[in-house]
C-alpha cells in the first residue's frame, strides 16, 4: 500500500479527460516529449498528469485503475507541463515539478481514492489481546478489572488494550464502585500522557472499533457502552494541533544545581530561595524544577522577603516565556505533583504551600 513513483511509458496512459491533453516535458526548460512518464502509484490506482488545453497554470491529476477506467480527478493550480513527481514519505506528501520548476506540494490524503489508502497514512485504531502480566503499574487510585479472580482465562489469553498512532489505551475501574471508569493513555516508554474518566459504564470487559462511525466503544457491566470518537482519542494527528502541542503532555519534576538558573527576572533571586527542609536554615545546592509541555518551570523567592513566590517558565533555548507571582510561601524546599488532580504543589518554610493547577500553568 506504499506509495512510489514510476516511470511508465506514455502509450500506457488513460485517455486524457476532457478540455486536457498530454504534456509530459522532459525537463524543466524544455518543451521536449517525454515517453517515459513519471507516474504516482499507490494502492491500485496510477496518478496521471494532464496539461490544460486553454494552457493556464495549473495541471490535472487523474486517478486510473489498472484497466485504463479514470476513477477520479482534481484540478490543481500553479505548475504545468509536469516533469517529475517526487514523494516524501516522512511528511505524507507528493510534489509535483513543472515548467521553471515551479512546483505544487500536495498531501497524498487529498488524493486518496479509497479509505484503504487513507488507513495506509492514518492506521485506525486497534484491539489487541496483551498478556495481563506486560501491563504497566496500575495508576494510583485504581485498580484493572483484569486482576480478579474471576478472570483467570481472560489474563492467560490476552486482555483487550488500544492501539492508537503511537500510544496504547488501557481500562481501571474506579475503587468506590462509581457508574464509570478511566482510560489512560501511555506513550511508547510506557509514561502517562493523559487521562479521562468516562462516565456511564463500569467493569468494562469488551472494546469495539467501529470503523464506518470512526468511534470506539467501550461496553461493560450490564452491557452498557460508553462511545468515543476517534478525534476525542486522539493525542496527536493531522488537523489537531492542540493536541499534538502537548494538551495532556505529563508534568515532571526534576532535581537539579541551583547555579544552572537561567537569567532571573528583577524582581526575584536565588539566593535563600532552596533550603534543605521546612524548618532549616540551610542553603541547599540543589533545587526542584518542572518539565513540562516542553518548557521548564523554576521557582524563585522575591527580593523584599515577602511571603511570595515567582515561578517562571523558560522555553527549550532559556528565554523566558511567563511569570507568574504566588503569595503564601517562600524558602522553598520541595515541589510535588499529582497527576490524579493535575495540580504542582511548591513546599516552603515551616510547610507552608502554593497550590497551581496545570492549566494554569500552560503558556
Amino acid at each position: 500500500m506504499q506509495p512510489f513513483v514510476e516511470l511508465i511509458h506514455a502509450s500506457k496512459a488513460p485517455a486524457p479527460p476532457a478540455g486536457t491533453r498530454p504534456g509530459w516535458a522532459a525537463s524543466p526548460d524544455t518543451f521536449d516529449f517525454r515517453e517515459q512518464v513519471p507516474v504516482l502509484v499507490w494502492g491500485g490506482y496510477l496518478y496521471w498528469t494532464f496539461e490544460y488545453l486553454d494552457n493556464r497554470m495549473g495541471f490535472a491529476v487523474v486517478a486510473s485503475d489498472h484497466a485504463g477506467s479514470i476513477v477520479k480527478q482534481w484540478e490543481k493550480q500553479g505548475p504545468r507541463y509536469i516533469w517529475d513527481i517526487t514523494l516524501e514519505l516522512g511528511g505524507k506528501s507528493v510534489t509535483f515539478w513543472g515548467q521553471e520548476n515551479i512546483k505544487l506540494v500536495v498531501k497524498l490524503e487529498d488524493l486518496h481514492v479509497s479509505i484503504d489508502q487513507y488507513y495506509s497514512l492514518y492506521p485506525p485504531p486497534v484491539i489487541n489481546l496483551v498478556p495481563f502480566s506486560e501491563a504497566p503499574a496500575v495508576p494510583p487510585g485504581l485498580f484493572s478489572f483484569w486482576q480478579l479472580d474471576s478472570h483467570p482465562t481472560a489474563r492467560q489469553s490476552g486482555i483487550p488494550v488500544l492501539a492508537f498512532e503511537d500510544h496504547t489505551y488501557r481500562v481501571y475501574e474506579y475503587p468506590d464502585n462509581r457508574t464509570a471508569f478511566a482510560l489512560i493513555a501511555f506513550n511508547k516508554d510506557g509514561k502517562i500522557v493523559t487521562d479521562w474518566e468516562l462516565q456511564g459504564a463500569r467493569h468494562i470487559t469488551n472494546l469495539v472499533v467501529d470503523l464506518q462511525n470512526k468511534r470506539v466503544n467501550f461496553t461493560g457491566q450490564s452491557d452498557k457502552t460508553v462511545t468515543r470518537t476517534w478525534d476525542e482519542l486522539r493525542i496527536s494527528g493531522p488537523g489537531n494541533d492542540a493536541a499534538s502541542s502537548g494538551k495532556f503532555a505529563q508534568m515532571e519534576v526534576k532535581e537539579v544545581d541551583v547555579k544552572t538558573a537561567p537569567a532571573i527576572p528583577g524582581d526575584l533571586e536565588m539566593e535563600r530561595t532552596w533550603t534543605t527542609g521546612p524548618n532549616a536554615h540551610n542553603d541547599s545546592k540543589y533545587c526542584t524544577v518542572l518539565l513540562y509541555q516542553g518548557n521548564t518551570y523554576w521557582a524563585f523567592d522575591n527580593q523584599h522577603n515577602e511571603n511570595s513566590i515567582g515561578i517562571v517558565a523558560y522555553d527549550s533555548n532559556g528565554n523566558l516565556v511567563k511569570h507568574w507571582k504566588k503569595p503564601g510561601t517562600r524558602y522553598l524546599w520541595s515541589v510535588s505533583v499529582d497527576p490524579r488532580r493535575k495540580t504542582v504543589t511548591f513546599w516552603g518554610q515551616a510547610n507552608q504551600t502554593v497550590v497551581m493547577g496545570w492549566d494554569e500553568l500552560k503558556v
